[in-house]
């Protein structure tokens, strides 16, 4: 609640001494048709029955709209009975021009020792330490072991100090100065994956601004479609999306594409990597595939940026190979 208020004393009350009421708002029916017009913010948190704050949380959604075109935080936040408003994503997003100016006031960030906004939002990854460190003790709690391992599922870390803040689907012109100087030194690493891919006769696009780099084989025939490789959409984890030519989905690739690569990645690198693999059933039209993997695994033993390039290539010049090869017997 400290790192949520930035505060050790806020709207009154002490937090360390506080008592803290975290609850679901009532009058929201669970599993009701979704209505954007009607929908409320998903936790409330009541500091001593006084401070009230709210929090809207995302894993895959992005904010909602009404038919009017109001964003959620924006409407959120004209309720009056919230102390304060908070945004928690699994990674950076945008938010609306109207949120921004109230940082200041009703709207929580991020913020360093000196009280500057680190960011637009909270993350899932700023509650990694935390609930790490909790799930971790003699006394831990299992709803808190589960809760890291929930984390886990979804391929959520804390940033690597060497490849930073990327900013996810923040737009270069909006990213703050630190963030730009991240982009750029990712962006020129990932040169290196570009190279490793023209090593295996494949087109590919430039890098983005954000690193982002897509590939396809030359030939019409393989199996794969294309690879969408992005260093910086999730916090601390390199995320390689497989796409395949065939809509029609293969238990059998799907159960043996994982083990595959994962035992790969661990011949090359000397360590298990511990990939989180998964057959993507949802937003696509062709058959999927997502690998993410931790940039504390892929990064481990490195003190400074020069071989970052190379590690993520390798990475992804592996991926790709393994499931060009296994979809051309299973798909």
């Amino acid at each position: 609640m400290r790192y949520l208020v930035g505060r050790d004393v806020w709207k009154g009350e002490r937090i360390a001494k506080a008592r803290i009421l975290a609850r679901r708002p009532p009058g929201e029916l669970v599993g009701a048709r979704f209505d954007p017009d009607r929908c409320q913010i998903d936790l409330e948190l009541l500091i001593n029955d006084r401070a009230r704050v709210g929090v809207e949380i995302k894993l895959y959604a992005r904010e909602n709209v009404d038919v009017l075109g109001r964003r959620q935080l924006d409407r959120y936040l004209r309720n009056k009975s919230f102390h304060g408003v908070a945004y928690l994503t699994p990674a950076p997003a945008e938010i609306s021009s109207t949120a921004w100016r109230q940082r200041s006031g009703r709207y929580l960030v991020p913020r360093d020792a000196h009280d500057t906004p680190l960011r637009r939002h909270f993350l899932w990854s700023d509650l990694y330490a935390s609930v790490n460190e909790l799930a971790g003790g003699r006394h831990a709690q299992p709803l808190v072991i589960a809760f890291r391992e929930f984390l886990h599922s979804l391929g959520i870390r804390p940033f690597h100090h060497l490849v930073g803040d990327l900013g996810g689907r923040i737009s270069y012109a909006n990213a703050p100065a630190s963030m730009r100087k991240d982009r750029d030194r990712i962006k020129a690493a990932m040169g290196e994956t570009v190279r490793a891919m023209d090593g295996l006769e494949w087109e590919h696009s430039d890098p983005r601004s954000n690193g982002t780099v897509y590939t396809w084989p030359k030939k019409w025939t393989d199996p794969i479609n294309r690879i969408w490789v992005s260093p910086g959409l999730l916090p601390g984890t390199l995320r390689i999306w497989i796409e395949f030519n065939k809509k029609r989905r293969s238990a059998a690739l799907d159960e043996r594409l994982p083990a595959a690569i994962s035992e790969s990645l661990q011949k090359a690198f000397d360590r298990d990597l511990e990939p989180l693999i998964r057959p993507v059933k949802e937003k696509t039209k062709r058959r999927s595939i997502d690998v993410q993997i931790s940039y504390h695994a892929l990064l481990s033993g490195l003190r400074t940026r020069e071989k970052i390039g190379e590690r993520i290539a390798a990475a992804v010049r592996i991926v790709a190979t393994t499931s060009s090869r296994l979809a051309a017997r299973y798909a």
